[in-house]
């Protein structure tokens, strides 16, 4: 009989401690057609499929990520009209101020997880004392369905507070044809004085 009791103050006690926070990822803004979350919570990844139709951020919550490194790999598809030659990736806490290293949120600052891209060959990275920041470039992402893989790590605050993560494709700046218009007539202009001046002398 002692041991029944046992049983059902132990199954009691369990009922009662909360059980633990699921990490939930949801978009909040941006220009996407269609979008694909995946969370494995056993192996601490998370997949992000989007497709963008539109420049500008797009803005995804993370809330209950638990401590640990956590492996993020994002597909980003360009089906918008306008080619891309950079593609940044920021950390915000959950009042969307800039992240800092004294929060505890990092893109695994100083950790073993590789930062990668499938299309772009350079990254900058911005992790000073106020900002948690990391810009791909030195490669395109074209039109009609150009894509890339990003894959870098988050270690979360250990409060299991939210977090925002923000991604933005940088455009391609190719000259208007009257800007250029503009600059072989100015190159002209210029090598006209420079000519009359020549003569003049």
């Amino acid at each position: 009989m002692k041991s029944i009791f046992g049983v059902v103050a132990l199954a009691a006690a369990l009922a009662a401690e909360p059980a633990a926070s699921a990490l939930t990822v949801t978009f909040v803004s941006g220009n996407l057609s269609s979008r694909v979350v995946d969370v494995d919570e056993v192996a601490q990844t998370v997949f992000i499929r989007e497709n963008h139709d539109g420049q500008g951020p797009v803005v995804w919550l993370f809330e209950g990520m638990d401590s640990g490194n956590w492996t993020i790999t994002v597909r980003v598809n360009n089906v918008s009209p306008e080619v891309w030659n950079s593609f940044g990736f920021e950390l915000l806490n959950d009042d969307y101020s800039e992240s800092d290293d004294s929060d505890g949120l990092s893109f695994d600052q100083g950790g073993s997880i590789a930062r990668t891209s499938t299309v772009f060959a350079t990254l900058f990275v911005d992790e000073v004392s106020s900002r948690d920041y990391l810009n791909w470039y030195d490669g395109v992402i074209g039109t009609g369905g150009g894509a890339a893989d990003f894959g870098f790590g988050i270690d979360p605050p250990g409060d299991l507070s939210s977090f925002y993560l923000v991604n933005t494709p940088n455009l391609a700046r190719v000259p208007e044809p009257a800007a250029w218009a503009m600059l072989i007539a100015g190159f002209g202009v210029v090598g006209n004085a420079m000519r009359r001046k020549a003569l003049l002398i």
